[in-house]
């Protein structure tokens, strides 16, 4: 199952600051997780600073969640991988969090 939220910027330090808490130290190849989840994060001239703001708190404030904490680590791997981007339009688009694995 692969989901699409669209998310915010200081979400992106946030995620990364959890998956390294939580990734098992020198785990190398394919994990299997849950889902796998890409936040793509709208940069376009359609939304202003204040709206990008709101966006990107609304991503963190998801992942501090205890609802959303226990169904990550109730899922049968325990484990979610998320990436993040912005974007903007076609070919407008960057990566600013690789593939992160999060667990429980």
């Amino acid at each position: 199952m692969e989901v699409m939220i669209l998310m915010p910027e200081n979400t992106a330090a946030m995620l990364h600051t959890l998956a390294l808490g939580r990734r098992s130290h020198g785990q190398r190849g394919p994990v299997e997780v849950d889902v796998k989840l890409v936040i793509a994060t709208d940069i376009s001239n359609s939304i202003n600073d204040h709206e990008l703001s709101l966006e990107r708190q609304g991503i963190a404030d998801v992942f501090r969640d205890p609802e959303v904490i226990k169904v990550i680590a109730n899922g049968n791997r325990g484990a979610i991988a998320v990436a993040m981007l912005d974007w903007a339009g076609y070919k407008e688009n960057q990566v600013i969090l690789d593939w992160r694995i999060i667990r429980d």
